[in-house]
């Protein structure tokens, strides 16, 4: 009886070729390393935490927006067809607390809104303005910033499932 060596074994093969990582996966992971790298090292757990619910016991200057704006960059980047959600206590804050920056922020990671990338032809970012809203062509994933001001605008979040949803 021969023995062949495990590489030549057919699942083997299927294996390591599931290994290699499509050019979005290493586009997706070369973004992922920027943004970990810009971050602070105990900023680097909030941002990796894989749970649903996080929270941070940190007050006032403590970076909080800053760590949830390096996931929602990261989730974006990285979930295929999801929502993602950043809400404040008005359309208003979230803008002033968020957009600006999320906006830079994908520029200084060259997530391009309106120069075509030469792999997919097409823009790495769809951004809404008008409705505070990010949609990564490459992945499919969206995310929307939204004001909370009373009853009526918390139910509005119902019936649409958020991979993420940051408060």
């Amino acid at each position: 009886m021969t023995r062949r060596s495990s590489s030549a074994k057919p699942h083997s093969r299927k294996k390591a070729a599931r290994r290699v990582l499509s050019p979005d996966e290493q586009w997706s992971r070369s973004i992922r390393m920027r943004v970990m790298a810009d971050a602070h090292p105990w900023q680097r757990l909030g941002i990796i935490d894989p749970h649903e619910l996080v929270s941070y016991r940190v007050g006032r200057g403590g970076a909080k927006t800053t760590t949830m704006r390096a996931r929602e960059i990261i989730r974006l980047v990285t979930l295929r067809e999801q929502r993602l959600g950043f809400a404040a206590t008005s359309k208003d804050q979230a803008h002033d607390l968020m957009w600006p920056q999320l906006k830079r922020a994908c520029e200084a990671y060259e997530l391009r809104s309106t120069v075509t990338n030469i792999v997919t032809r097409q823009p790495d970012l769809h951004v809404l303005d008008a409705k505070l809203q990010v949609t990564c062509n490459r992945t499919g994933t969206i995310l929307q910033l939204r004001g909370v001001e009373d009853k009526k605008d918390a139910e509005t979040f119902r019936g649409f499932p958020q991979a993420e949803f940051d408060v």
